[in-house]
């Protein structure tokens, strides 16, 4: 009965009628307007005023009742234009549309690629173009230029000058300063014609196929039609690719000092060069050309030892690059040659920097956040260029591309920049209110990992790790997962901690080290078999790092006393001391890395050694050694590395060495009495079958690795890994092997008898 009444009281309740008209709503009283004939309202009716419902557009969400709402108001203007202008047919002026400058207005800030290609005439000397960004003071003179353009009604093709009439006296150069601006026309001497071929071919199947800058049908194009004997530039490129293919060549042309100098070779076709020019002729516009020169020179000039100037030859570079814009997208309809090829240096110069500066320690000039220009086309040289738009640029299908390896090394080269910037600032980075922005730790390495885990799985079938592999795509494979193995120790080595602060998470960040350590030694291993030089210094970093962290962890389980699983580190250690020595002759800054990696052995090794530098070897690169009679019973200062612990046996014991060769290497200038492991530990440890894509280091039990290690390192143990040097120049090892040995740290290896 309630419920009765209930329901008839709220029937019978007068419901408001939705959709004031504009007058009630004004007027703040009751509408009618709903439930009349017309929809016209009782007070509009007696107020003779005419019922709109303009105002309900404001309050109205879909875009039904908005539509509405403009046909009405559309109705009123065209009413009222009918009563001021009798007689005159508008419909004519509606259909053929306004031009609405405001669109113009909304496109210019978003327009940068466009415009910084106009900016590039818009210059003090139209006869040399530059690169201007949006904060240029130049890019305000064109949005002036715009709205000149749009409220006077000029117009122009191209930019302009910024001034019409200039005083010749404060703008243009004089006499007796454009002899100093002038860059000189260098007298070459290039190659013999029956030598120059066959080092165009060695650069490309050596260097350009790691390293790629240069487009070969391009090039060799150029050379056939003597390009090289009147553009300076072009002709530097051509020398400098002869510098390094000499690195990979046998005839004796090719060496400056004669064969009897192997590091010779290619350097008088370096020195001819001018790679820096002088202060005043930076004044000119960079070219192509100019830009290869310097991404060239920094790969030949880092292996010799004069290569100080490395670091200075990539800033110039970048910045001659950044100059015209190369670091900035095109809008192009279709990829072209010199696009690629400007993507190609600026990228190249790119990944010198970043690769070269985490292993000196030294922080990158420009960041991701600074360039946006797109990866090259993932598309190998001989399919650009077609004269079929429809298969320009592309890759047949089926057809594994070079190309897909530069791209990814690329990617690679990015998470390092991003580790080197949030993992080693040189101080944190503070937000605008001077509160410095601190990530946990935890969540840093969990999301590198994950980048570097993403990495791994879009490696493409025919770059992923198979030892067995052959031709360019094993030495692509190779760079990658050396600097994706160093990448890994790079980004945990920081986070074994100092011994008076210990963390929780030592033991993983320990074990992350030793685990990638030991897969870069798998990767030198495979290179060593395969006689495979890689360009330095890229993969040689790699080997380096790998092997320290290799012999930390010899020293680390031995002071702790374990001495389980210390043939593999030992083997691999060995592996990486043979990438050196292939390198070495023709690269001699691999002998610097076989010189740090023995002497830091010698600290702790228990075999005597009789010479204290390692003999010079002038073999040539094919490892054609001849070895003496006595060589059997002359020991290499290798020879620590040879040697096994038997099982069962303590630290203290000592036991029967017997040596054997683990390579068939050609290249092996270690003496006759190189350290192998058991096929049962090779099966264990160091397989790396082709079906091992992912992970060279074969089946390497993780959880074993966390148990062999101490309940509890010391201070003495922790100090090993912590306070190895950021970088690693020479005298900085020298000072942290002699902190260790006067500590004490390593006299206990030094006193034990066996590896």
């Amino acid at each position: 009965m309630a419920n009765a009444t209930t329901s008839g009281n709220v029937s019978s309740k007068r419901r408001r009628t939705p959709g004031s008209c504009d007058l009630c709503k004004k007027r703040k009283i009751k509408c009618d307007s709903g439930g009349m004939a017309g929809q016209r309202c009782t007070n509009c009716m007696n107020a003779g005023a005419e019922c709109t419902h303009v105002e309900l557009t404001k309050n109205l969400g879909s875009a039904k009742g908005y539509v509405s709402g403009l046909e009405q108001r559309l109705e009123k203007m065209e009413t009222l234009l009918q009563k001021l202008l009798p007689g005159v047919d508008i419909t004519k002026e509606l259909e053929n549309g306004i031009d609405c400058p405001h669109d113009e207005a909304e496109e210019l800030p978003r327009n940068d690629a466009s415009l910084s290609m106009r900016l590039e005439n818009l210059t003090l000397d139209p006869n040399r173009k530059r690169f201007f960004g949006r904060s240029s003071g130049l890019y305000l003179v064109e949005t002036a230029l715009h709205h000149k353009q749009h409220h006077v009604g000029e117009s122009y093709a191209e930019p302009p000058e910024i001034l019409n009439q200039r005083r010749e006296s404060v703008w243009d150069p004089k006499d007796w300063q454009m002899r100093y601006l002038q860059y000189p026309q260098p007298q070459y001497e290039f190659p013999p014609d029956d030598l120059l071929p066959s080092l165009v071919d060695l650069y490309f199947e050596n260097v350009n196929i790691v390293l790629p800058l240069l487009h070969r049908p391009t090039f060799e194009s150029a050379i056939a039609e003597g390009v090289h004997r009147n553009d300076p530039f072009f002709g530097g490129t051509v020398l400098l690719v002869c510098a390094l293919a000499a690195k990979y060549s046998e005839d004796p042309r090719v060496f400056s000092e004669g064969p009897e100098v192997p590091a010779s070779a290619g350097w008088h076709y370096y020195v001819q060069v001018p790679i820096v020019r002088t202060h005043l002729q930076l004044s000119a516009k960079p070219s192509l050309h100019e830009i290869q020169c310097y991404a060239l020179s920094v790969v030949y000039i880092k292996a010799t030892t004069v290569s100080q100037s490395t670091w200075c030859h990539i800033g110039f570079g970048l910045r001659l690059a950044q100059d015209v814009g190369a670091h900035r997208t095109r809008n192009l309809p279709h990829p072209n040659v010199m696009d690629e090829l400007w993507k190609r240096a600026f990228f190249l110069l790119l990944t010198h920097e970043r690769s070269i500066g985490s292993f000196a320690g030294r922080p990158s000039s420009i960041h991701e956040e600074e360039y946006d220009v797109d990866f090259p086309v993932d598309c190998d040289d001989e399919y650009w260029d077609q004269p079929n738009l429809d298969s320009n640029f592309k890759q047949p299908a089926g057809i594994p591309s070079k190309v897909s390896y530069f791209i990814h090394y690329l990617k690679l080269m990015d998470i390092l920049a991003y580790t080197m910037r949030t993992i080693y600032p040189i101080r944190q980075t503070k937000s605008i209110s001077g509160r410095p922005i601190i990530k946990p730790t935890q969540l840093l390495i969990a999301e590198l990992d994950s980048l570097l885990n993403q990495w791994l799985d879009a490696v493409p079938v025919h770059l992923k790790w198979d030892p067995n592999r052959r031709g360019p795509f094993f030495k692509q494979s190779a760079m990658l997962y050396s600097n994706y193995y160093n990448l890994q120790c790079f980004i945990h080595r920081p986070f074994i901690p100092m011994p008076q602060h210990p963390s929780s998470s030592s033991f993983p960040s320990l074990a992350m080290c030793v685990t990638a350590a030991r897969a870069c030694s798998h990767v030198a291993m495979a290179m060593v078999q395969q006689n495979v030089v890689l360009p330095f210094p890229h993969s040689s970093m790699c080997f380096f790092t790998a092997a320290v962290v290799l012999l930390l962890s010899t020293w680390t389980r031995r002071h702790s006393g374990v001495t389980s699983a210390n043939i593999d580190a030992i083997s691999g250690v060995d592996a990486c001391l043979k990438t050196f020595k292939m390198c070495e002759t023709r690269w001699p800054s691999a002998g610097r890395f076989w010189d740090m990696i023995t002497d830091m052995a010698r600290v702790g090794e228990t075999v005597p050694v009789t010479n204290n530098k390692r003999p010079r070897s002038s073999e040539d690169l094919h490892g054609q050694v001849q070895q003496s009679s006595n060589a059997q019973n002359r020991r290499s200062p290798s020879s620590f590395l040879n040697t096994t612990t038997s099982q069962g046996s303590s630290p203290e014991d000592s036991v029967v060495y017997t040596p054997r060769h683990s390579f068939e290497d050609p290249f092996n200038t270690l003496g006759p009495s190189n350290f192998t492991i058991s096929s049962t530990c090779l099966n264990e440890n160091t397989s790396v079958g082709a079906d091992s894509t992912s992970q060279p280091e074969g089946d390497f039990d993780f959880d074993a690795f966390l148990a062999s290690l101490p309940n509890s390192m010391d201070d003495a143990t922790l100090s090993m890994w912590s306070a190895t040097p950021p970088g690693y120049e020479a005298d900085d090892w020298k000072v942290y092997l002699s902190n260790l040995q006067g500590t004490g740290v390593l006299d206990g290896i030094v006193n034990q008898q066996t590896w």
